[in-house]
């Protein structure tokens, strides 16, 4: 191999001239007389190529593309209060969108947006779809139809929100003045008490939150409504009602607020689709008890009636026989 090329040792017959990328830079004179550098230059992804011209680079739509996206990027995670690295990240995320042909039948602020949430949701920051929603004005469902559909392109596999990281964020917006710290502590207490119970699993963040923060601003002294807690957290109210009643089950429920801060039950509860399941079962059972009671009774009703239609239709049978016989006999006496 000389100067970047292979040749043949025996005959000396070049086989590749190798990489004819170089280094310098080379000027040369247009027909106007204006000078302009000769070749290409390649960015460092080795995809976005740049033409000379006379008057220097002109980039190619991809990378505007890329550029405008991050511009959007940029807007965005202002309004969320992100930093320059969820940024750059989410930029990086795009040109994977773009490398895949994603962008194609979607909307640029859909996919930018998409990226910017799956860069959030790595990160475990507080954020959630409904904040992006918001920031962008785009409805909640088509947002979380496209951040999915990218995952599920990428074979992205995103951790579980922890509810901890939102309690925080939630008591804030609360107001619950020089007590805000303590609320939080035992909103995380009920919080780490209901992971223990199962209760958490399957459930999303929000309602998990909202309804340890209820409990806990009751514990304070914070009287806090229930419309007030949904104003936060953005859920609606069955939600929350339904996870109040799953707290309301567990022994939890059964401390007073005192004994909520210094006693640690160590019995777990099982998980809730499993208790649902057997409650089912049970009400299944009972539901079958029931209906072979019913149909043993219906049976037995039947067997009554034929019993009782055949014993009619036997004295109906001997009553004709008696009267045919008193017929016969008198016949017989009329004619004797």
């Amino acid at each position: 191999m000389e100067g970047g090329a292979k040749t043949c040792t025996g005959c000396g017959r070049v086989v590749d001239e190798g990489n004819n990328m170089v280094s310098e830079v080379g000027f040369v004179e247009g027909s106007n007389g204006r000078m302009g550098v000769q070749g290409q230059f390649v960015s460092a992804s080795g995809s976005m190529r740049f033409r000379s011209n006379a008057s220097g680079y002109n980039r190619n739509s991809r990378e505007q593309t890329v550029q405008q996206a991050t511009n959007r990027l940029q807007e965005l995670a202002s309004k969320l209060k992100l930093g320059n690295s969820h940024v750059e990240q989410a930029s990086r995320l795009y040109s994977l969108a773009l490398s895949h042909n994603f962008t194609t039948g979607r909307k640029k602020e859909h996919v930018a947006a998409a990226c910017l949430y799956i860069i959030c949701r790595r990160d475990k920051t507080p954020h959630m779809l409904l904040d992006f929603a918001d920031a962008t004005q785009i409805n909640v469902y088509t947002l979380g139809h496209t951040y999915l559909q990218f995952c599920h392109l990428l074979n992205m596999e995103l951790p579980v929100m922890d509810p901890c990281f939102y309690v925080h964020r939630f008591c804030a917006r609360l107001n619950f003045e020089d007590k805000t710290q303590a609320v939080v502590q035992s909103s995380l207490r009920i919080v780490q008490r209901m992971k223990r119970d199962w209760l958490q699993i399957g459930r999303r963040p929000a309602g998990i939150c909202g309804a340890a923060i209820l409990i806990a601003a009751r514990m304070h002294g914070f009287h806090r409504t229930n419309e007030q807690i949904l104003g936060v957290i953005r859920m609606s109210s069955t939600t929350l009602k339904k996870r109040l009643a799953e707290i309301e089950a567990t022994p939890t429920s059964e401390l007073t607020a005192a004994e909520f801060g210094t006693v640690d039950l160590e019995e777990e509860m099982d998980p809730p689709c499993y208790t649902d399941g057997l409650r089912r079962d049970e009400i299944n059972a009972a539901r079958k008890k029931k209906r072979e009671e019913r149909e043993k009774k219906r049976a037995e009703k039947e067997e009554k009636k034929k019993k009782k239609r055949k014993l009619k239709q036997r004295n109906e049978g001997a009553e004709k026989e008696e009267k045919k016989k008193k017929k016969r006999k008198l016949k017989q006496r009329n004619e004797g």
